[in-house]
């Protein structure tokens, strides 16, 4: 049919009539200078910065960083990937900078055994690899490759690796498209035999969270109001009316070892303590909770300069999270990035002890766009 179409357009052309054809080119440059002057305008009403972040007042603590140790891994476009070592914040390149390899479209990791985990996008191309290999960047392997595009289609949503046992869950959308929101069955691979398991579960991407064991997943799912008013709130303050098209979500806990899901809180992007008896959450007015699972009872969890929310639950009162600049250090934005858009201001990577303050930062002028993950090698 693309055949037949182009040719006869082209006999068309041919015999269409001189003043016709000059009307046409002309509309065409009219067209065309409209559409150029339309993007100028656009551009000069969003060129510049936005304004500053707010600032935290210090002092910091200097002793934080210095009690961790692991890796923050984090993509560098264009294609690029570079691993962050605590304490002593040397940077490994793990994937180098470069066109025409696909994108970093999210990471996940490392787990005890160096292992991290991405999603390679080819937007051009319309596929994705999900991706595994090993710090300092050795063994780059694809674990499997489908049809569909990670940015604009939203095919997939982010990974999570398990601290061990070599399993990397995700949520495969079931209804690809420009919407945001991904959900659609909950998949399980893993890295060893790159095979996948069916779950019988349908997830939203709103977070997954695995417990130290790697047996145990927190994810979340969407139901029906009146099925979710029958899961227990931990506190009468937490705000429940999320308005996420497909059900209002509740956070569930599947048991890989005998198939049992486990209904625990309304929530989004859980976050499981290292000691497994806690989740943190993030209710409807963008507020974080400490729900005890034992229980049933939530606080509210609270750190110095949250900017974009936590990253890792280090230790049982040591968080890793996208935090505010403090007061005194450089002003920074983004360098890249569409012309049509404001430059973004940029924050830090900061660690806190939950409940008294205390705070360090641990990178500065973080893009917001960045894909980040932490996790803690055997040494």
């Amino acid at each position: 049919m693309l055949t037949s179409w182009s040719q006869g357009r082209s006999r068309h052309t041919a015999i269409e009539e001189p003043a016709v054809a000059t009307h046409r080119r002309a509309t065409y440059r009219v067209l065309l200078t409209l559409t150029a002057a339309a993007v100028s305008v656009m551009a000069i009403a969003c060129s510049g910065k936005e304004s500053p972040l707010p600032t935290l007042e210090g002092p910091e603590a200097e002793d934080l960083v210095s009690s961790v140790s692991g890796y923050i891994v984090m993509d560098r476009p264009v294609g690029g990937m570079v691993a962050l070592s605590l304490p002593g914040r040397k940077e490994l390149v793990l994937r180098p900078e470069g066109t025409g390899q696909g994108t970093v479209h999210s990471v996940s990791g490392p787990d005890r055994e160096g292992r991290i985990v991405y999603v390679e996008n080819h937007m051009v191309e319309e596929f994705i690899r999900l991706k595994t290999m090993r710090i300092p960047g050795t063994d780059d392997t694809v674990i499997f490759e489908r049809r569909g595009d990670a940015l604009w289609q939203n095919v997939i949503g982010s990974p999570a690796l398990a601290p061990e046992g070599g399993l990397v869950a995700f949520v495969w959308n079931a209804t690809p498209g420009y919407d945001p929101d991904i959900a659609g069955p909950l998949e399980i691979w893993d890295l060893a035999t790159k095979r996948g398991r069916e779950t019988g579960v349908t997830a939203a991407d709103e977070g997954l969270a695995w417990f130290s064991d790697g047996r145990r997943l927190a994810f979340v799912e969407l139901l029906l109001e009146r099925e979710a008013q029958l899961v227990a709130r931990g506190s009468p303050e937490f705000a429940v009316d999320y308005k996420i098209k497909g059900g209002t979500p509740v956070i569930s806990i599947l048991n890989l070892t005998d198939g049992v899901r486990t209904r625990v809180h309304i929530g989004i992007k859980p976050l499981v303590s290292p000691d497994g008896t806690a989740i943190m959450m993030k209710d409807a007015a963008g507020r974080w909770w400490s729900l005890d699972l034992a229980s049933g009872s939530a606080e509210r969890a609270k750190w110095p300069g949250d900017w974009r929310g936590p990253i890792a639950w280090i230790a049982d009162d040591l968080l890793l999270y996208w935090g505010l600049p403090t007061r005194g250090s450089p002003v920074r934005h983004t360098e890249f990035g569409s012309p049509l858009v404001r430059r973004q201001s940029m924050g830090d990577l900061k660690l806190s002890v939950l409940g008294t303050g205390r705070f360090q930062t641990v990178m500065q002028g973080i893009d917001p766009r960045r894909r980040l993950s932490f996790g803690t090698m055997q040494q």
